[in-house]
């Protein structure tokens, strides 16, 4: 067996790439605008798939080193406008990931909106710290095992209703890793 050198989005399911998978998710949920931020790598595979996307509209942008969401995210700005859902497309969701935010979002007015996965045992990934009406307090990266903040873990399908505030809040962090959004 030999390791997988292609981008997870395009690797394919069933006859279908991971990415086209993911954006039918999202459009049964009643989502309709998409926009895609790729890399120099897998631009031009992307363009390919979202052409042959019905119903939806899209846009594409390029990212043109890889250097994480946050990076992405600024690469997009002319298009970021209004509420956005910001998704890992490596990972998979169901249709419920989509309108639960989306119905959040509708009760409620925050800046943003997040899911949390609760574990039961460890797992190295984003701790969510919550209070007890379930409003984030912070992010806690990869604690070590036994210091989670709590059992909820980040699932990166995000929503802000103020893209560029996120971004204003981006250009505030200092990082050197690719961990900047996160």
């Amino acid at each position: 067996m030999s390791p997988i050198t292609e981008d997870k989005l395009l690797l394919d399911f069933l006859g279908k790439t991971l990415f086209e998978h993911q954006m039918e998710t999202a459009k049964e949920a009643g989502l309709n605008q998409f926009l895609v931020i790729g890399n120099p790598a897998n631009m031009e595979q992307l363009e390919q798939i979202t052409r042959m996307s019905t119903g939806v509209k899209t846009e594409l942008a390029l990212q043109r080193q890889p250097l994480g969401i946050a990076d992405a995210l600024k690469s997009a700005e002319p298009f970021l406008d209004g509420d956005i859902v910001v998704v890992n497309p490596n990972d998979v969701f169901t249709v419920s990931a989509y309108t639960s935010l989306v119905q959040e979002r509708k009760k409620r007015s925050a800046a943003s909106y997040m899911l949390g996965y609760e574990v039961k045992d460890y797992f190295p990934g984003g701790y969510l710290a919550v209070d007890s009406t379930n409003e984030l307090r912070h992010i806690v990266e990869k604690p070590k095992p036994g210091q989670e903040p709590s059992h909820l873990v980040n699932i990166l399908v995000h929503l802000h209703t103020e893209p560029k505030k996120l971004l204003e809040y981006i250009e505030k962090v200092e990082s050197t890793r690719d961990d900047v959004y996160e």
